[in-house]
């Protein structure tokens, strides 16, 4: 007789830290979500907070957006993906301007 064991769905991270590095880069902290061994972060960077780009996976929970104009708004969200390697929903979003110059 196979034994079944329910799994517990992976929470999205909390909301991410973002802050300005200069005029042109952000950065954005994620925290795993409490009671989860989480693996890596899927961030995504956008714009305006409607279409999103897939940024390099991340197993530190900080991640950075380069290449950007003096005081342009920028918006990250991610998804944790635990050690087996489920991923939670995107989490909420966080916003931080660069620089002005």
């Amino acid at each position: 007789m196979a034994r079944i064991i329910a799994r517990t769905k992976v929470k999205p991270p909390g909301t991410p830290t973002v802050t300005a590095l200069s005029t042109s880069e952000l950065r954005a902290v994620f925290t795993a979500p409490a009671g989860f061994n989480i693996a890596s972060f899927l961030p995504q960077f956008s714009f305006d907070g409607v279409i999103w780009e897939t940024l390099a996976t991340s197993t530190t929970g900080t991640v950075s957006r380069a290449g950007l104009n003096p005081n342009t708004r920028g918006y990250f969200r991610a998804a944790a993906v635990d050690a087996v390697g489920s991923t939670s929903a995107y989490g909420t979003i966080a916003s931080a301007f660069t620089d002005a110059s």
